[in-house]
């Protein structure tokens, strides 16, 4: 089923796809639930930031999300085989909109350890990194604070903006 989402600020469309089962049951269990795919909610997050690079790492993919000079240039979600490949792909994000990487800020939430060789690939390229924290304001169970925050801020930054 093709869907779109309609984003205000820079007015845009997000036109996405998702499979007729996972549909019928969202229309049949969650009728009032409103579906809002990850790229139109994602730009609320930095609203006037600049260059600035957010990514979310999961499991060999991650997605990101650019902004130069206040303004949205990029989502996108990339897959990588090792850590090579993900700083190849932040680096490319960079490149294609003549973005030097000692320029931007790069938001870091998702799977990825600090000690870990995916971190010191990027780490290598990019001067200005920091770790998402959790959003103020919300109250979170001990299980979750027992992890990095940057774990799971990309999950409740994004609730909150739904």
């Amino acid at each position: 089923e093709v869907k779109s989402d309609f984003m205000f600020r820079g007015n845009l469309h997000t036109v996405y796809r998702i499979p007729e089962a996972v549909a019928e049951v969202f229309a049949k269990h969650f009728q009032f639930a409103r579906q809002t795919h990850q790229y139109a909610v994602l730009p609320e997050l930095f609203p006037d930031c600049t260059n600035q690079l957010y990514v979310i790492f999961y499991n060999n993919r991650l997605t990101a999300m650019l902004h130069k000079e206040g303004k949205l240039q990029v989502i996108q979600d990339l897959s990588y085989q090792n850590p090579e490949d993900a700083a190849y792909h932040l680096l490319n994000v960079c490149k294609n909109f003549e973005l030097h990487p000692d320029a931007v800020s790069v938001h870091i939430n998702g799977l990825i350890d600090e000690k870990s060789n995916l971190y010191a690939a990027i780490y290598n390229y990019f001067l200005n990194i920091e770790f998402d924290t959790l959003p103020a304001g919300f109250e979170y169970h001990d299980e979750i604070k027992d992890h990095p925050a940057h774990f799971f801020s990309h999950l409740f930054a994004l609730a909150s903006c739904v």
